[in-house]
């Protein structure tokens, strides 16, 4: 067989070999793609208000999730930007735990987030606190399950440069607060948690330096309109 024989041989490989990798880094993109639009419905259920993800990565055999740009929208009626605003954070996930009915996450890290509490008829955080609270009442009604629900364990949080705004009309404030770091977020018998219930100790800790030293001189009522729904919804959790 000669060289000149081999050529074509070797050009149909390449080509061969470009299509199928060409299919394989197809089938991954969709599968991302399909899992961002998964994973915002999740939040947006979670949550009670529209949630979006600018770009999502996660690779199921190293248990790594990456995501840029996620926004929590306001309720309806509230003008600023929104509600709560991430950067990027990435989540390393123990593998195996994937296929078991409680999550273990090794390892949460996020960078920049952004938090707007704004007082209008109502605090616009206070729809989503009550529908936490209702979504971790349902997942301890066992007449309310139609299937064993997913629960989360995880090791440790770490939130870096965080930003509060505070508005009101005619006033607005905005402080940069301390980074936020939490372990071993489980049961007191190591079970898993609702994802609802790691939102709202995220959630409570990151505002907590507000709540308690008011370091912005928020207005007295909504200081206490704060206080107030962390109270009815949170504290009850």
């Amino acid at each position: 067989m000669t060289k000149d024989s081999l050529k074509p041989r070797n050009r149909y490989l390449i080509i061969g070999l470009g299509l199928f990798l060409g299919l394989i880094l197809s089938l991954i993109l969709s599968f991302n793609y399909w899992l961002k639009i998964a994973v915002e419905k999740v939040l947006s259920s979670t949550l009670g208000v529209p949630t979006q993800i600018a770009r999502l990565s996660f690779n199921p055999l190293a248990g790594s999730l990456e995501i840029e740009r996620l926004i929590v929208e306001n309720p309806g009626g509230f003008s600023s930007p929104f509600l709560l605003g991430i950067q990027s954070f990435d989540l390393q996930l123990l593998p195996s735990s994937l296929f078991l009915p409680t999550i273990e996450i090794q390892s949460f890290n996020l960078d920049h987030l952004e938090i707007y509490i704004e007082q209008g008829f109502s605090l616009n955080l206070t729809p989503v606190l009550n529908h936490l609270k209702e979504n971790a009442k349902n997942a301890k009604s066992p007449e309310n399950r139609t299937a064993p629900e997913t629960k989360f364990k995880a090791s440790r949080i770490s939130i870096e440069q965080v930003e509060f705004h505070a508005k009101l009309p005619f006033w607005e404030r905005s402080l940069k607060l301390p980074n936020v770091n939490l372990e071993d977020l489980q049961t007191n018998d190591g079970q898993g948690l609702p994802l609802s219930e790691i939102f709202s100790q995220i959630i409570s800790k990151v505002i907590a330096p507000v709540l308690k030293d008011n370091l912005l001189e928020i207005p007295k009522a909504l200081l206490e309109a704060l206080r107030r729904s962390f109270a009815t919804s949170v504290a009850n959790i």
